[in-house]
């Protein structure tokens, strides 16, 4: 078996939340960066006082030869009301004698600008990985619902113009699938493309049909691989089928009815165990196979587990009917 694409590399939950750590870790930088920038001081927070102007200049007093003083401003030494010496520097004026009072060393720290631009570029990060999550979980879903219904339509408009003789005869002419898929297990109105190929674009628009593998009601193995997450989810429900369950396949020419015979939950294989869409498929462990007797099969594969993973779910069925359209 090719490796099918129906489970597209996701990171489960847990892989997210580094990621919502990252965008509030941006966000608290980014704050703390614009509080430092010029935002008010926190409440309970007591302001530096501002220095205290010094005192206007007054010219040195001179000393004449005999020890008397004079000029502007002259005092004695010996009196007390003589004021005190201007100070040299602000800092002087506001620290004075006391050294409570004196200035805080500011600690180093990232400068605050760059504290924001690192804060913006983490958020940036953050929301841009989420957003590719959010796209592949909803964002695909939306696009690819869209594409299989238009699909659908397009294939029973071409299949009725070919029946009228006024279209081409070859589905793939007109953009058509090969085949239509119904599963009542999954809703009266649970309707999904089949087209050749398990790649990308195939797997995008409903179900791939494994190329070499046998046509719908033929003898054989008719193998088909979709997605259980992400692209429509055509297979999410897997789980839920039950032995005894039909899945109906319509062509242009006619209805196909299998009914499954196994268990998906019983038959979790990894993606390199291709015996699954032989021809005749014949389980080497001796464990879960198709039906004994049976030479007109359906597998049906998805991937086990609604994230990442490189096992599939398994399920075989046989064909009861084919009756034509």
């Amino acid at each position: 078996m090719s490796r099918d694409r129906s489970s597209r590399t996701l990171p489960a939950l847990p892989a997210v939340l580094p990621f919502l750590l990252v965008v509030v870790v941006g966000l608290l930088l980014g704050r703390r960066g614009r509080r430092r920038d010029g935002q008010a001081p926190r409440p309970g927070v007591v302001p530096t006082p501002m220095p205290v102007a010094a005192a206007p200049f007054e010219p040195l007093p001179r000393v004449a030869h005999d020890g008397a003083v004079s000029g502007t401003g002259a005092t004695s030494a010996a009196d007390p009301a003589s004021p005190r010496p201007v100070p040299d520097s602000p800092d002087d004026a506001t620290r004075g004698d006391d050294p409570a009072r004196a200035p805080r060393r500011r600690r180093r720290w990232v400068p605050s600008s760059l504290r924001t631009v690192l804060g913006l570029v983490l958020v940036a990060s953050g929301l841009g990985v989420l957003g590719w999550v959010g796209w592949q979980y909803y964002g695909t879903d939306f696009v690819a619902r869209q594409a299989q219904q238009a699909l659908v339509q397009r294939t029973e408009e071409a299949w009725e113009a070919q029946a009228a003789g006024d279209g081409p005869q070859a589905p793939l002419e007109v953009g058509a699938a090969e085949a239509l898929i119904q599963i009542p297990r999954f809703g009266d109105d649970y309707v999904m493309p089949v087209q050749t190929g398990v790649g990308d674009d195939v797997l995008a628009e409903g179900f791939g049909h494994f190329e070499g593998a046998a046509a719908p009601g033929e003898r054989g193995n008719y193998a088909l691989a979709a997605h259980r997450v992400t692209h429509g989810e055509p297979l999410r429900k897997m789980p839920e089928l039950r032995p005894g369950d039909e899945v109906v396949v319509t062509t242009r020419d006619a209805v196909h009815t299998y009914v499954m015979d196994t268990d998906p939950n019983d038959l979790v294989i990894g993606f390199e165990n291709v015996w699954v869409v032989d021809p005749q498929p014949r389980n080497p462990d001796g464990g879960v196979g198709p039906a004994s007797g049976e030479d007109r099969l359906i597998t049906l594969t998805t991937c086990a587990e609604l994230f990442h993973t490189d096992t599939r779910m398994i399920a075989f069925g046989h064909l009861v009917s084919s009756e034509p359209r």
